[in-house]
């Protein structure tokens, strides 16, 4: 008895695996990701002093380490609790969702993981550093935009703008399906 409870727990995982592969695959992704994040961020602060900028290509990319100990482009400076607090809890609650098996559309699961990837880039450098190191420094568009960010940041910000083009696309879908709807029920009584 004993040794077809194991069978069946092993071919449950098995099975749980399996549906979850696109999932599973993301994650380590997202775990690559993160190690590129957290090995560029120690690469600057060991051989950039604090505010010391390096030109990659001349007035368009420089990496310029900072220490940013608030929020996106350093907002709400002074309060890494808050921001310790909320991302372990979207970081928790992104890796439930995307374990869950919920999510249908492979898009939004390679959107979850690269939002947890930030997320977590992030959150080591809080929790570690009680700050979060920044060096991506771009600066072909003048005043129009005067952030440094990292990896982590880029991460994010890609996985927010691929969530924002899913939740587009879809009103797009369901507003189409709504039309034809609406023309099928008007033939249909016509």
């Amino acid at each position: 008895m004993t040794d077809l409870n194991s069978a069946e727990k092993v071919c449950g995982v098995t099975a749980w695996l399996r549906a979850r592969k696109i999932e599973l695959i993301a994650l380590i992704v997202a775990s690559a990701l993160v190690v590129i994040d957290q090995v560029s961020k120690a690469i600057i602060a060991a051989n950039f002093a604090l505010g010391e900028s390096l030109p990659v290509i001349e007035n368009v990319l420089h990496f310029t380490y900072i220490r940013n100990d608030g929020a996106v482009f350093g907002s709400f400076s002074g309060m890494p609790y808050i921001f310790n607090t909320v991302t372990v809890i979207v970081v928790v609650a992104a890796l439930t969702v995307l374990l869950s098996g919920r999510l249908g559309s492979s898009w939004l699961k390679w959107t979850t993981a690269l939002i947890i990837s930030g997320g977590v880039g992030n959150m080591i450098d809080r929790f570690r550093l009680k700050y979060v190191v920044d060096f991506i420094d771009v600066r072909c568009f003048g005043k129009l935009w005067v952030w440094v960010f990292n990896i982590a940041d880029c991460c994010v910000v890609i996985g927010c703008i691929m969530l924002l083009i899913y939740f587009t696309l879809e009103m797009i879908n369901d507003a189409k399906k709504k039309r034809a709807d609406e023309k099928g029920t008007d033939d249909a009584e016509a």
